[in-house]
């Protein structure tokens, strides 16, 4: 399924990424499996400068780096700029 890229909300790295897997469908009673949440590159460097923003040295930035390393939605330059690509069993 594809759906549209949702806008980047939150107070914080965390709470960016709850969003929007949120946005994406999840409900939050089970786990994501974020290999299989698929985005081009592009979009994925917004989505990371924007986590990075919240970041006030070079500790937290590597820390939301991690973060996004383990967690964040993987890359694919066959789906469209502005989209996200679920693949069948995301959520887990």
């Amino acid at each position: 399924m594809v759906k549209d890229l949702p806008k980047f909300r939150g107070d914080d790295p965390s709470e960016v990424l709850v969003n929007f897997f949120k946005d994406l469908g999840w409900d939050e009673r089970k786990e994501v499996d974020p290999t299989k949440v698929k985005m081009v590159k592009e979009d994925i460097n917004l989505l990371v400068q924007h986590m990075m923003n919240f970041g006030t040295d070079v500790s937290e930035k590597a820390a939301i780096g991690m973060l996004f390393v383990n967690k964040g939605p993987s890359s694919s330059e066959s789906v469209p700029k502005g989209k996200v690509l679920l693949e069948e069993g995301w959520i887990v």
